[in-house]
Order: structure tokens, then C-alpha cells, then sequence
């Protein structure tokens, strides 16, 4: 009956889930539209977020970040912690002693001693004779003591300890849900935050006025109540701020988390569009927009984000303490021969000064947001160009090509600084605009409530509060006066990983643009089998072979050779299936994943692996420790081999690996793999000629096909078929037969 009940329930919690989804959905764009017309306004149109005009779509760009975060369906597990971290003075950077105990007590016991001997008689007649000069001996001497005292006191060394939990509940999965409802959990605690913030400090206001009054009307019983007040909103204020700025840091990470992984997604794994953008190298640096901007775009964003709610809500919470404190007060304005009454002139004069503020500092910074999307790129290229230096230091030390190496790099670092000189003299002007406006603004609540305060019509602390309200008010409306320079920044870092995006959607795009491809084919029954293939390159102005047949054999090894330039490496990618290179006709069967593995002359070895991992990738797993010895003692590395690596499970630095030893180490990858079928791509060029027969023979014992590319004729005795690309541009091929060995 539970389970007929539970059938039943499905369909109305799905629909109920739909509309909560659609809700919270709906309300997340409202808000996005209120800041795009809440920009527009302020900028007076400067800066239109519906037409991308000046931002180059920053805000649409972060939107297109934000919406799919706030709607994730990635798994939230929430489980009960290990341990519940806490700070923990483990122990003292100084040794506990007797004497270490006793020097603080000491010191402070100098510091009476002094402050007696300056206050006794006896000191008198020393400051009548040495006059101010007595007061300078007095600072010296008691910061001296001072600052041997805070020396003398014990420093703990704080770490974080983690309090263990009992071990039948530690680590216990208590539920999942989408991510999505963590998303939103964290957004709703935020905005509570802002509100009881905010409300918080209209009361620290509200008592700040009274607290003036108290002292203006010398009533010590108000003014003890007062602070009394003071100290209970000011606790309050200690628990809470700290606990909302921990659930903004806690969203921005979230959501820095999402945006990552899925960028990541986006550019390692769909498709493996990594593979065209390196051909092309167009956006720049994809590696650096992703582990660089993208935590920079998303924290400056939601910085952004919160200051624009947390404007709204201080605008209208103190915008009512402000209209409170201006009720019953006219303003008589003569103009002409008339007399103008107006109310609440102050909260007016406050908007207008606050739009035309946030359009001025627009007008005058604007030039900063293509300034530092510049400085960005600039670094960038300067950073992997140092990179560079360091990774082909011995090829550069062998030509002596340091000094060149030198006025190239410096080059680029004197571009760079030369574009952060633009960055400097443009916030110099920025200065100038922002710190007159900030000045002005502090003069005007009392320039426009003096005169009723001088007329008895408020008291001082309606004037303070008043002040305090339009300070307040001020820095909410003048968001984009105080928040410009971290702005540039952001729109730099939106447009970065924004066009890195737009580049993956491309090519993701252009896969699917309809045009006649390559029919690739896994069939484990073949080796390669390939039909009327005819190749061109991506761009497709290039034909590198023309209806070309192939039918590979197991034992029976095909060689692929030609001039440089001829296409050979290129037919090997169209073999493989590497993306964009499928544009032509013809199909291509070959075995799977676990079949087959290429072997490139870029010897490729993952970081942050131990030597039983490299062995073992891609796919093997749990290969005994006695096979992965046979195997290194099969490629001939050196004896200590093992050793000088740290063993099978330590984790080394790879580059440290010579060219040779790294192709024998990727040769030894495929005999652990136990494959089928080879390509390799020069792939022993690094070796010399005994190290290259003894590898294919290993290969070949293990029962491997090959089909290789290579310049040695040494190696064709390996091979029984040779196919010649005639690199005449119009995808000529000749095949033939390896008659006698080693020819």
C-alpha cells in the first residue's frame, strides 16, 4: 500500500518541484532586470546592459554563468563531518621556562615603577629643567617598555585541530539533494543577512541621534541607557556580521566551484574541444582564463552583486530615517517673485547628486575597462613566456640564446608596464573626479539642516543622524562611483572567460554544422580497416590524400612515409579520431578505447603521478608489482630506474626524465595495456638504434600491430607494407610491399 501510495505521490512532486523551480527562477530574473535599469538609470544610459553597448556583454556573461548555477542538477550529498575543525594552540613558538613565565610580569612591573617614579616629587624638578623635552624622555622610555613587554609574552602557535566525532556517526551521509537547493539556501541566508545588517545599523543611526541629544541636553540618565543600547546592538552586530560575511565567502566559493567545473567540462571534456582551440590558439591562454579569471570574475561579480542588494536595501531603510528627520521642515527657495516651499529637499538634492556622480565617474573611467582586459592579456603572455624559458632552458643554453630570450621577454614585461602607466594616469583621473564628490557630500545634511537647527527647529542629534542616514544613502546610490575601479576589473575577466566560451560553443557549433565528415567506426573485429578516405585539412583548402584503402592485418604491420610536410601525422589524427580532423569522405573502423593507443613523439607523462600510475594510463589497473618490473627491464631502462624515481607509488617531477626515457616509458605503457593495435608517430625518435629495434621487437612479441610513421629505414624491417604519400596537393598515394628485410 506504500509503495502503490509512493507511485502516486511522484507525478504531483515532480509537478510541485517543476513549479518551485520555475518560481525561483522567475525571481532571479526579475532581480537581474531591476539591475540592469537600476545601471542604466545611474549611468544615464551610458551603460545599457540590454544591448551589451560599453560592457561588451560583461553583464549578459555573467548571467549565462550564474542562471545554470542557479538551476545545477549535479548531486549535493551532505554528510556528517570527521571532525569538527577548531583553532588550537598546539604549542608555543618560545620554550615555556621559569624565566619566560616571569619576563612579561617583569616588565610590567618596570612600567609602574616608572610611571611612580614620573609622578613623585622627585621627578619635578627634572621636568622643570629639561621642559619638553622631559615629555619626548617619557614616550621613549614608556614605549620602549612597552614593546619589550608585548616581546617578553608568550606566542602561541595557532593551528587548525580537528575535535574528532564519535565514530559511529563521523563521515554518515545524511541526504542528497540537487545542488541547486544548496544554491538557493545560501542565497536566501544571504539576503536575511543584508536585511538584519542593515537594520542593525539604522538602529547604531537612530541611537547615534539620541546620544547626541543626550550630551547636548546634559541628561547623564539617557545618555547611560544609551549606551547600554549601544553595547547590545554592537554584540549583536559582533555575531552577525561575521556569521553573514562566512555565507557570502560560502556562495562565492560555491558558485567559483560550479563555474569551474563547468568550464572545465566545457573545454577538457565535451568533444575535447581542448584539442582545436591549442591548434588554433585562439582565445590566448585558456588555462590561465580558467584557473586564473574565473575565480576572479566570480568573486568580483558576486562582490558586485551583493553591493547592488545591499544598496537597494540601505536606500530605502535609511531613506526613510532621512525622511523622517526632514518631516515638517519647508525649504523656502525664492525664485523670482515667487517663494518656493519644498519638503524633504535633502533626500532630493541626495539622488540627484548621486546620478550625476555615477554618470560622471562612468564617463571618466570608461577608458579603464579596455585598459585592464589589455593589462590581462599582456600578463598573460608575459607569464608563458617565462614558463617557456624555464622549460626549454637546455636548448637554450646549448644555442646561447639567452640574450635574445632576454630582450624578448623584456619586451613583453615593457609592454605590460607600459599599459599599467595608462592603467595609473586613468585612476589618477578617476581620483580626481571621486575624492571632490566624496568631500562635497560630506558638507551638504548640514549646510541644508543649519539653519533650522540655528532656528531651534531640530536638535543636534536629528542633524547627526540625519547626516549619518545621508552617508549612508550617498554610498548606496554612488555605487558605481566607489565600485568602478573593481568593475574594470571585473568586465576584464567576464570578457576573458566569456570568449573562451564563445570559442568552445563555436567549434561545438561548427561540429555539428551539417557539412559531409569522416564516418569514424569502433569495431573490435578490425585492426584498421579504412574505405575510400579522402582527407582534407580543417580549413578544408588543403587535400592531404584522395580515396585511400586501407585493410590492416593482425601481425602484419603497415609503415607510412613521405617528405616532410606531406600529410603523415595528419593521417594518423584522422585515424584516431582526434576533432576536426574528420573533414572529407570515406569511413574508418578500428578497435575501441582499450584496443588501441597512440604513441606521439611528445612523449606525454601526467604530473602529480606516481611511476605505477604512468605505467598504467590510460584505462589498466591493479598490474602486479613483479609485471611492471618485467615490463621497465623489457624497454631496457636503466637498473636504477626504479629506485631514482621514489619507487611504484611516490609521486616525481617527470620533467627530470630524458626524451629517451620518457619514450621507453610510454613504450612500456602500451605493453602493460596489453593492446591491440599501435600508432606511432615517431614515436622512438629520441632513441638510438638498438633502444628503436629492441622496442618494436617487444611491441611485436606482445602480439601488437603497428602502424607507424617513421624516417628510418633501419625500422622498415619491422614492417611488412609501406604506404607513400606523394605530397603533390592533389592526395597522391602509392602503396607497396616490404619484399626483403630491412630494404
Amino acid at each position: 500500500m506504500f509503495n502503490r501510495n509512493s507511485e502516486l505521490l511522484k507525478p504531483a512532486l515532480a509537478w510541485l518541484f517543476w513549479c518551485f523551480k520555475q518560481l525561483f527562477t522567475g525571481l532571479a530574473w526579475l532581480a537581474w532586470q531591476c539591475i540592469a535599469f537600476a545601471a542604466s538609470v545611474l549611468s544615464f544610459g551610458y551603460i545599457d546592459l540590454y544591448k551589451k553597448r560599453d560592457t561588451h556583454g560583461a553583464a549578459g556573461r555573467v548571467w549565462s554563468f550564474f542562471y545554470p548555477f542557479l538551476l545545477s542538477t549535479d548531486k549535493w550529498i551532505v554528510s556528517i563531518p570527521r571532525g569538527i575543525p577548531v583553532p588550537w594552540a598546539k604549542r608555543f613558538k618560545t620554550e615555556l621556562t621559569p624565566k619566560t613565565v616571569a619576563m612579561p610580569f617583569a616588565w610590567m612591573a618596570a612600567g609602574a615603577a616608572a610611571y611612580l617614579f614620573i609622578t613623585s616629587p622627585a621627578a619635578a624638578g627634572i621636568q622643570t629643567a629639561l621642559g619638553d623635552w622631559f615629555i619626548v624622555a617619557e614616550l621613549i622610555g614608556g614605549l620602549a617598555i612597552f614593546r619589550k613587554f608585548w616581546q617578553s609574552l608568550p606566542k602561541p602557535d595557532w593551528q587548525e585541530h580537528s575535535l574528532p566525532l564519535p565514530g559511529s556517526i563521523a563521515g554518515r551521509q545524511l541526504f542528497s539533494a540537487p545542488e541547486f537547493i544548496k544554491a538557493w539556501l545560501l542565497i536566501g541566508l544571504s539576503g536575511l543577512g543584508i536585511y538584519f545588517v542593515n537594520m542593525l545599523a539604522v538602529q547604531m543611526n537612530g541611537l547615534n541621534g539620541a546620544f547626541m541629544n543626550s550630551i547636548t541636553e546634559k541628561n547623564a540618565a539617557a545618555f547611560t541607557q544609551i549606551l547600554w543600547s549601544f553595547a547590545t546592538v554592537l554584540g549583536i552586530y559582533t555575531i552577525l556580521g561575521p556569521v553573514y560575511s562566512y555565507v557570502k565567502n560560502l556562495l562565492t566559493l560555491e558558485w567559483t566551484m560550479f563555474t569551474t567545473r563547468f568550464m572545465m567540462r566545457l573545454y577538457m571534456t565535451k568533444g575535447r574541444h581542448y584539442y582545436p582551440i591549442s591548434l588554433s590558439r585562439n582565445p590566448d591562454n585558456p588555462n590561465e582564463r580558467i584557473q586564473q579569471d574565473v575565480p576572479a570574475m566570480c568573486s568580483a561579480a558576486m562582490s558586485f552583486m551583493f553591493s547592488i542588494v545591499d544598496s537597494v536595501v540601505t536606500f530605502f531603510l535609511f531613506g526613510s530615517v532621512l525622511w523622517k528627520a526632514e518631516n515638517g521642515l519647508n525649504y523656502n527657495i525664492p525664485i523670482g517673485d515667487h517663494v518656493y516651499h519644498i519638503q524633504h529637499l535633502l533626500l532630493w538634492i541626495l539622488i540627484g547628486y548621486a546620478l550625476l556622480g555615477s554618470n560622471g565617474v562612468v564617463r571618466v573611467g570608461a577608458r579603464l575597462i579596455g585598459l585592464q582586459a589589455k593589462q590581462k592579456q599582456l600578463g598573460a603572455d608575459y607569464r608563458v613566456g617565462m614558463v617557456m624559458f624555464e622549460k626549454y632552458a637546455e636548448p637554450i643554453a646549448a644555442y646561447r640564446g639567452e640574450t635574445r630570450e632576454y630582450n624578448r621577454l623584456w619586451w613583453r614585461f615593457m609592454l605590460s608596464l607600459k599599459n599599467n602607466y595608462a592603467i595609473v594616469r586613468w585612476q589618477r583621473n578617476l581620483g580626481f573626479f571621486t575624492s571632490g564628490y566624496g568631500q562635497v557630500a560630506s558638507l551638504l545634511p548640514y549646510a541644508a539642516l543649519a539653519p533650522f537647527y540655528f532656528a531651534g527647529q531640530v536638535a543636534f542629534g536629528t542633524i547627526s543622524q540625519a547626516s549619518g542616514a545621508f552617508g549612508e544613502i550617498l554610498a548606496s546610490a554612488s555605487i558605481f562611483v566607489s565600485q568602478f575601479s573593481s568593475l574594470t576589473g571585473l568586465m576584464a575577466s567576464v570578457n576573458r572567460v566569456g570568449e573562451l566560451r564563445d570559442e568552445l560553443e563555436r567549434v561545438d557549433n561548427a561540429e555539428k554544422d551539417g557539412t559531409q565528415r569522416i564516418k569514424i567506426e569502433e569495431d573490435s573485429s578490425q585492426l584498421v580497416d579504412i574505405d575510400h578516405l579522402t582527407l582534407y585539412t580543417p580549413d578544408r583548402e588543403k587535400i592531404i590524400i584522395k580515396d585511400f584503402n586501407l585493410h590492416m592485418l593482425a601481425g602484419r604491420n603497415v609503415a607510412i612515409v613521405g617528405e616532410s610536410g606531406s600529410g603523415k601525422t595528419s593521417l594518423l589524427r584522422a585515424i584516431v579520431g582526434l576533432p576536426q580532423w574528420d573533414r572529407g569522405e570515406g569511413t574508418i573502423r578500428v578497435p575501441g578505447i582499450g584496443e588501441r593507443l597512440m604513441l606521439t613523439q611528445l612523449a606525454y607523462l601526467p604530473m602529480d603521478a606516481t611511476l605505477r600510475d604512468q605505467m598504467q594510463y590510460p584505462s589498466a589497473q591493479n598490474v602486479s608489482e613483479e609485471e611492471l618490473r618485467a615490463v621497465i627491464k623489457q624497454v631496457n631502462l636503466p637498473d636504477d630506474f626504479i629506485e631514482r624515481v621514489g619507487g611504484f607509488d611516490s609521486i616525481y617531477n617527470w620533467d627530470k626524465l630524458s626524451g629517451g626515457e620518457r619514450q621507453r616509458l610510454v613504450v612500456a605503457r602500451a605493453l602493460i595495456n596489453k593492446v591491440r593495435l599501435v600508432i606511432a608517430d615517431e614515436a622512438t625518435s629520441g632513441l638510438d638504434a638498438k633502444n628503436e629495434e629492441n622496442l618494436y621487437q617487444q611491441m611485436i612479441a606482445h602480439d601488437m600491430t603497428l602502424l607507424s610513421v617513421t624516417h628510418k629505414p633501419g625500422l622498415m624491417k619491422f614492417h611488412q607494407d609501406v604506404v607513400r604519400l606523394l605530397g603533390d596537393g592533389k592526395g597522391g598515394w602509392t602503396m607497396s610491399t616490404v619484399e626483403t628485410p630491412g630494404k
